[in-house]
């Protein structure tokens, strides 16, 4: 198992549109950093919208400053959004502005407070998609202790996603992720699975991200993952507590840590990694294949999980052990910042997450 490493990382800013690959990547309780930080919803019921209904968000391509996922300074800085058939490309601060509309939204099960992106956003999106929506961003855990002037309609108002306490560490944090901060994949698990697909021709263009992971990893046998309990991702190192963290590469990157992850549950799959990343168009693959040998009943998984006889699974569900304490205010969008450890003598800050870093197995479940 030494020689398992991290292939690819994988940060998806606006929920269910492209996704964009990095060399590195900041960590946080959350997720990596700006991983499903917006979401598109209905501008009537604030409920969110996906690749599920429209495979439209197939060919919206957000974009971001690379050095703004490693604790780059953000401000000036913008996610940029780029879509077939659009002639103009979105801008929005990447730095959250508090005199913006806050509104309710719906994303699963959850339904609290984001932080509207605005007319201009709203005009874009509607536009692109021929429906009234909106652009959501997610407000989260420290919103009032950096932005104690955001318009929320009372102190106590739902700005917070919290994981499935069944399944996660108490008081995990999600963005609009489907329901947990990280998604792990196994490219030797995904080969093996073109393998097993019948149909040649619906193995044309399927690559594993249309699983949409955040970190691949290679160098571990196929579905070796199931096994997983706990895991450390190292070296990796930690942004500095400082206001604008240096680049990647240069000397404010000088506190190494081991990163601990749980895998907590198996990913159920819907129709998403049937639709071709290139055509759109949707297929009967991995879907019929996965029935044959990755249900809940071929796993027997079904036997403590009833619901999950019929489910499909790829993939696992990762949330964050060892807790990582930023600085308060953050650092990544406000200059103040006050000066400490963090738990276990951790220096404050985020752990910055690398391909090629390696994975070791701490334990099996």
């Amino acid at each position: 198992m030494s020689d398992i490493a991290i292939s690819k990382l994988y940060v998806y800013p606006i929920k269910s549109c492209g996704g964009i690959s990095l060399e590195a990547a900041a960590l946080t309780e959350k997720g990596f950093l700006y991983d499903r930080q917006w979401m598109i919803v209905k501008e009537d019921s604030g409920k969110f919208i996906t690749l599920r209904q429209n495979n439209k968000f197939l060919y919206i391509k957000p974009k971001i400053p690379l050095e703004c996922f490693v604790g780059g300074d953000i401000v000036g800085k913008y996610l940029e959004i780029e879509a077939s058939g659009m002639s103009t490309v979105l801008k929005v601060p990447l730095e959250v502005i508090p005199q913006k509309q806050v509104r309710l939204v719906n994303v699963w099960e959850w339904t609290g407070y984001g932080l509207d992106e605005g007319g201009e956003a709203a005009s874009w999106f509607s536009k692109y998609f021929g429906t009234p929506c909106r652009l959501m961003r997610y407000l989260g855990s420290e919103t009032l202790a950096l932005h104690p002037s955001l318009q929320l309609p009372s102190r106590d108002a739902i700005v917070v996603r919290q994981v499935d306490p069944e399944w996660a560490p108490k008081e995990s944090e999600v963005c609009f992720s489907d329901g947990f901060p990280i998604l792990l994949a196994n490219q030797a698990s995904h080969d093996d699975l073109v393998r097993r697909i019948a149909n040649e021709a619906e193995t044309k263009n399927f690559v594993i991200e249309r699983f949409r992971p955040n970190i691949i990893v290679r160098g571990a046998q196929p579905w070796i993952e199931d096994s997983w309990g706990e895991f450390r991702i190292h070296p990796s190192q930690v942004l500095p507590s400082q206001s604008s963290a240096a680049p990647l590469g240069s000397s404010g990157h000088d506190y190494c840590t081991d990163v601990l992850l749980a895998s907590v549950k198996p990913c159920s799959r819907c129709k998403i990694p049937t639709i071709d990343l290139v055509t759109g168009e949707e297929g009967d693959e991995p879907t019929d294949t996965l029935k044959t040998f990755r249900s809940g009943k071929a796993l027997g998984w079904n036997l403590s999980q009833k619901s999950w006889t019929n489910c499909v699974f790829f993939g696992w569900n990762i949330c964050l052990l060892d807790p990582i304490f930023p600085p308060r205010p953050h650092p990544l969008t406000d200059g103040s910042v006050r000066e400490g450890e963090g738990r276990g003598g951790r220096k404050n800050g985020l752990p910055l997450v690398t391909v090629g870093s390696a994975l070791t197995v701490t334990s099996f479940k």
